[in-house]
């Protein structure tokens, strides 16, 4: 890892081009022939783990100290010092338990999470990664939309 990559702007590169590549992805999938979104989601779940990762560097917290948190999405949320209150607790926590358990990346019958509504959770990214990048760069205006 370089020294940009350790930064909240480092981590919100990244989480751009994680979310970047969501949109992307979810754009070709009907071309592609893509049964489930599954791809779409675990890029999209890793750009809201990498804002949120950006937004508690940026307020001090060390990048291995950040590293503590995993992939706990729900943990993170409750970690940053950012509003959330207009997001619905059990989709955060319905989101992060679908990264915890794995159930996107290995199929599993009893966490059905491989069926995402892409619909709900590119605006939740979408969200996250502005209201992150605000607080990380207040100017900055990039978006994830290519």
């Amino acid at each position: 890892m370089s020294t940009i990559d350790q930064t909240p702007f480092g981590f919100m590169t990244y989480a751009e081009s994680y979310g970047r590549a969501a949109f992307i992805v979810e754009k070709a999938m009907d071309e592609a022939r893509m049964p489930w979104p599954v791809p779409v989601a675990t890029l999209a779940l890793h750009c809201v783990e990498l804002s949120l990762k950006g937004v508690l560097v940026k307020q001090g917290m060390a990048p291995d100290e950040v590293r503590k948190f995993g992939h706990d999405i729900n943990k993170l949320f409750e970690a940053t010092p950012l509003d959330w209150s207009d997001i619905d607790l059990k989709n955060i926590e319905f989101y992060s338990d679908a990264v915890l358990s794995q159930a996107l990346r290995y199929r599993r019958k009893d966490k059905p999470y491989f069926v995402m509504d892409l619909d709900h959770l590119l605006p939740f990214m979408e969200t996250v990664f502005r209201r992150c990048l605000k607080h990380v760069s207040p100017g900055a205006t990039r978006g994830l939309r290519p």
